[in-house]
C-alpha cells in the first residue's frame, strides 16, 4: 500500500471560516459528553443539549463550563423521573432518567431539587431528539442531555451489576482548571473517506488521491493554555470478512505539526493537520477497514481523563457494489441507523458521490425511513421519493448552487400503506432506479462525474423522518476540501453541509458490478414482471425467486395508499398472482411483494 504526503498551508479553523464557500445548516455544533468509566461502556456518546440562551426555548444552564468525572445514579422506584427524589437522593451525582409520562423540565427540576449535578434524560426511540422546558423548565440550573435508548441502557445495565460509572460534558474551551491542556475528538472530527462504503470499481485502476483516507481531524481545543505542537498518528486494520473474522494490521503513519502561534482556548476549532500521508485505496481488496486516530500535544500535557477523548475510531469497507456514505450494516444487509432527522416542511437530503470510472450501472437505492414518536406509526398514502441527479459545477464554486447544475438521471418510488407499521429502528425500503432520460434503458453512470443521491420526504409533524448515521459526519471533509458532504435542499435553498450535527443519511446506492451489467446482490432475491400493462381487466405479477420463501404476501393499493386487496401464499419459489381489475377506476395502482428476503413494489395502470 502506497501512502501519499500531503504539504498543506496552514489551516486555522475560527468558527466556520474556512466553510465559508460552503452553505451550511445553521445549528450549534453539540457539546461533548463522555462516559469515563468503566471501560467496556467508555467513549463520546450522541447527545442533545438544553441552552439557557436559547432564542425560542431557554431553560437550564448552557454547557458553558466542565463537569468531569461524575458519578451516575439512578432511582428504580422512580425511573422516569414524574415524582419526587427523596432529599439529597442525587447529591453529587448525575441523574439518569428516562424519557416519558412527564414533561422535561419536571424530571430535570425534580433531579435538582434532590441535589443533581446534572441530568441525563434516555431516548425511547432510535436517537436523540430536542427538549422543551415545559412548565417548570424555567427554574431548572443544572446541565441537561440526552442520549441514546442504548447507551442509557448500558449505563443502567452496569449501575444494576454495581459497576459505578463515571462521565464528563464539557464543550470547547471550557477545561480551565482541571485540565489546562485538553484537546480532543468529536463526531465532525475526522476526515472521512469519499464513502463509507465503496464499490471496488470506483476505487480500482487509477492513480491518483481520489479515494485515498487521510489521516486528518478537526481537532476541539477543550482547554486553555496554549501549546504549538501536536503529534497524530494513524493506524490501518484490515480483515476480509464484513461480518465477524479478525482485524490484521495492516499500515500507520505518524508526525507532528507545528504551529507559528501558540493555539489557545481562544481558538475554538483549532487545526488541521498540515502534513499529512493518506492510505492509498487504489486496487485494495474487498473487506472491511478500520482507522484509529490518535492525538497528543507536544510535550504532551494531558493528564487523567482529559486524554480519554485523544482516540477516534471507524470503520469502512470496500464491497462489491454499495456505495454510500453512511456506514452499511452487512449483517442485516441495510444501511446503519442510529439517530432521525425530522424536519418541518419538505426536503430533499442525500450524499454526493463521485464516479470515477464510468458505464457502470445504478440498480437499487435502499433508505430508512423513521417514526419519530413512541406510538406505532403508519404512514399511509405518503409517498418516498428517490433521486439520482448528475451535478455540473457550471461556475466552478465547488458546490451546487441552483438547480440548472442538476440533471435527473434516475429514480424510484414507493407509497406507504397502512400494513406498513415503522417499527423503532426505522422501515427499510428497497427500490429499483428507473432512467429519468430515456425509460427502461440502464442507469449507465459517466466517468469522472458527481451524483447527488437523495431523499425527498414530505416533512411536517404528520411525515416520516430521515434516518441517520450520526458518525459518518463529512464537516471535516468540506474544510479540508476532500470530496462532498451531505447536500440538503430546503425552503429553496442548498445547504452544502446538510444537517449540522446529523451526520449521513440512511441512505445507499447500488451498482452492478461490471461493464457488461450483471445481477446484483441485496434485498428481494428474484425477479418480478407485471403483464399486461396498462390493462383493462386482469393484471398478471409473476414472482420468481432464487431461493423458497416460506411466505409471499402480495398487498394491492392505489395512488392514495389505501389498501385494494391482499394475497398470501405459502412455500413459494415461483407464483403468479392474478388480480381482476374490472371493478378498478382508471388511474395507477402499486403492490407491495413481501418475501423472507426483502420487498419489492411494482406499478400497474388500469385503463378504461
Amino acid at each position: 500500500m502506497k501512502k501519499i504526503t500531503h504539504s498543506l498551508s496552514l489551516l486555522l479553523v475560527v468558527g466556520l471560516v474556512l466553510l465559508s464557500n460552503f452553505t451550511q445548516a445553521q445549528t450549534v455544533r453539540r457539546s461533548s459528553f463522555r462516559v469515563d468509566a468503566p471501560a467496556s461502556i467508555q467513549g463520546y456518546k450522541i447527545i442533545t443539549e438544553i441552552d439557557s440562551t436559547s432564542a425560542t426555548s431557554p431553560w437550564g444552564t448552557s454547557i458553558d463550563s466542565t463537569w468531569e468525572g461524575f458519578p451516575v445514579k439512578y432511582d428504580p422506584a422512580n425511573m422516569n423521573g414524574c415524582t419526587a427524589f427523596a432529599p439529597g437522593y442525587f447529591t453529587g451525582h448525575f441523574a439518569l432518567i428516562f424519557r416519558g409520562g412527564c414533561e422535561f423540565g419536571a424530571k430535570a427540576l425534580a433531579a435538582q431539587n434532590a441535589g443533581a449535578r446534572g441530568v441525563i434524560i434516555v431516548n425511547n426511540l432510535l436517537g436523540v431528539a430536542g427538549m422543551g422546558a415545559g412548565a417548570s423548565g424555567g427554574t431548572v440550573e443544572i446541565p441537561v442531555v440526552m442520549i441514546t435508548t442504548a447507551d442509557g441502557n448500558a449505563i443502567k445495565t452496569q449501575i444494576d451489576a454495581a459497576v459505578p460509572v463515571n462521565v464528563s460534558l464539557t464543550a470547547w474551551r471550557y477545561d480551565p482548571i482541571t485540565n489546562p491542556i485538553d484537546i480532543g475528538y468529536m463526531n465532525d472530527s475526522p476526515v472521512m473517506p469519499l464513502g463509507k462504503c465503496m464499490p471496488k470499481h470506483q476505487t480500482d485502476g487509477a492513480i491518483d488521491d481520489s479515494f485515498s483516507v487521510f489521516v486528518g481531524a478537526q481537532i476541539y481545543n477543550f482547554g486553555v493554555n496554549s501549546w504549538d505542537t501536536l503529534h497524530m498518528k494513524g493506524v490501518l486494520d484490515y480483515k476480509s470478512s464484513f461480518t465477524g473474522g479478525t482485524w490484521a494490521h495492516k499500515d500507520s503513519t505518524e508526525g507532528n505539526s507545528f504551529f507559528a502561534t501558540p493555539l489557545t482556548s481562544l481558538d475554538s476549532i483549532p487545526n488541521f493537520i498540515t502534513e499529512l500521508d493518506s492510505f492509498d485505496m487504489n486496487d485494495e481488496a474487498k473487506g472491511l477497514y478500520r482507522v484509529t486516530s490518535t492525538i497528543n500535544t507536544v510535550p504532551d500535557g494531558e493528564v487523567g481523563l482529559a486524554r480519554l477523548n485523544n482516540n477516534w475510531s471507524y470503520n469502512y469497507a470496500i464491497s462489491d457494489s454499495i456505495y454510500s456514505k453512511c456506514e452499511y450494516d452487512f449483517a442485516n444487509n441495510r444501511p446503519v441507523v442510529n439517530s432521525y432527522v425530522n424536519v418541518s416542511a419538505a426536503s430533499q437530503w442525500g450524499p454526493i458521490l463521485y464516479i470515477r470510472n464510468g458505464g457502470y450501472s445504478a440498480k437499487k437505492v435502499q433508505f430508512i425511513a423513521m417514526r419519530d414518536v413512541i406510538d406505532d406509526s403508519t404512514y399511509d398514502g405518503q409517498e418516498l421519493i428517490v433521486t439520482l441527479s448528475k451535478w455540473t459545477d457550471n461556475d466552478g464554486n465547488g458546490r451546487i448552487t441552483d438547480a440548472t447544475e442538476l440533471d435527473d438521471v434516475a429514480t424510484a418510488s414507493h407509497i406507504f400503506t397502512l400494513a406498513e407499521v415503522f417499527p423503532i429502528t426505522g422501515q427499510l425500503v428497497t427500490m429499483d432506479l428507473s432512467n429519468s432520460v430515456s425509460p427502461g434503458s440502464l442507469i449507465k453512470l459517466d466517468p469522472n462525474t458527481k451524483y447527488w443521491l437523495h431523499a425527498d420526504i414530505p416533512g411536517g409533524t404528520a411525515g416520516f423522518a430521515y434516518g441517520a448515521d450520526y458518525y459518518s459526519d463529512y464537516s471535516a471533509n468540506l474544510s479540508f476540501r476532500h470530496g462532498d458532504g451531505n447536500n440538503l435542499l430546503s425552503g429553496g435553498t442548498m445547504f452544502s453541509g446538510g444537517f449540522a450535527n446529523a451526520g449521513s443519511p440512511s441512505l445507499v446506492l447500488h451498482m452492478n458490478t461490471n461493464l457488461t451489467e450483471s445481477t446484483n446482490d441485496i434485498s428481494f432475491n428474484g425477479n418480478v414482471n407485471v403483464y399486461p400493462n396498462p390493462t383493462s381487466d386482469i393484471v398478471n405479477i409473476s414472482v420468481q425467486l432464487n431461493a423458497s420463501s416460506s411466505k409471499v404476501t402480495y398487498t394491492l393499493v392505489d395512488i392514495t395508499g389505501k389498501t385494494v386487496a391482499n394475497s398470501t401464499k405459502n412455500n413459494v419459489i415461483s407464483d403468479v398472482y392474478t388480480y381482476n381489475t374490472n371493478k378498478l377506476a382508471a388511474g395507477t395502482y402499486f403492490v407491495n411483494i413481501k418475501t423472507d428476503a426483502g420487498s419489492k413494489q411494482v406499478k400497474f395502470v388500469v385503463t378504461k
